[in-house]
């Protein structure tokens, strides 16, 4: 493809299928030829030539884009029944853009992610959950309650035990689920980093958590066990006060 590759993302339904966000030039498709180990480049998906910042896949296959500095996510809809097809169908589809008058801020950049086979869009410092039958947003708290603030969520993310990950307000949030579906959140373990502006959230399998910014990363280990409301003992040994000690 000619133009800059912004972002890529491995579909749901066809392993052999990776969707391109490109910088300035929409949506674009290939497709993993096994026969001849060689990967084929489908074309691109008309109708979108937005800066496509990030790419999300609910569970009938259609795809969320979040496009730079635009208020509204868009919508790609297949409707070609056999999403395994070799060659997709790119004239089969149907895009639509949500935005304000679906529910959404006037907010330029609007994020989503799916939790659990859920949607959800973050734009700003609010949450809100998509409803299937309605086709709104509708605002959510079902993990997070965001304060009345100016401060956006920038990333967020899931790990295989179902816990979010996010940053807000230049601080590591961690939201735990816990048994009856509900969510605890937590902050205590990261407030001894400095606040800043984290490019990545990257919990593995064995539950170690990396994030870090432009400068350094950081590896947070949840097996380790710490009492951060225990109280520390100090010890002072020289107190200066203008020339005397």
């Amino acid at each position: 493809f000619e133009e800059h590759i912004i972002t890529l993302h491995y579909s749901n339904k066809d392993s052999n299928r990776v969707y391109i966000g490109l910088r300035y030039g929409g949506l674009a498709t290939a497709r993993y030829n096994s026969e001849n180990d060689t990967w084929v480049k489908e074309g691109k998906i008309p109708g979108i030539d937005e800066y496509i910042k990030s790419i999300e896949e609910t569970e009938d296959g259609s795809l969320w884009l979040s496009a730079k500095y635009e208020k509204y996510l868009i919508r790609v809809k297949f409707l070609q029944t056999n999403s395994l097809a070799k060659q997709r169908d790119l004239s089969k589809l149907e895009i639509k853009r949500f935005g304000q008058a679906e529910g959404l801020p006037d907010i330029k950049t609007v994020y989503s992610i799916v939790i659990n086979g859920q949607l959800f869009a973050y734009p700003g410092s609010a949450i809100y959950r998509f409803d299937n039958h309605r086709n709104i947003f509708i605002p959510d708290s079902t993990f997070f309650v965001t304060p009345d603030t100016l401060e956006y969520i920038e990333i967020i993310t899931e790990d295989k035990f179902g816990n979010i990950w996010f940053e807000f307000d230049k601080l590591l949030h961690v939201s735990k689920r816990i048994e009856d579906g509900s969510y605890k959140t937590e902050t205590a373990p990261f407030r001894r980093i400095d606040r800043q502006e984290f490019f990545n959230i990257y919990p593995e399998k064995n539950g170690i958590v990396w994030y870090g910014d432009g400068e350094a990363i950081i590896r947070y280990d949840a097996g380790v066990t710490k009492n951060y409301e225990a109280d520390v003992n100090a010890l002072i040994r020289c107190v200066i006060a203008g020339k005397d000690s």
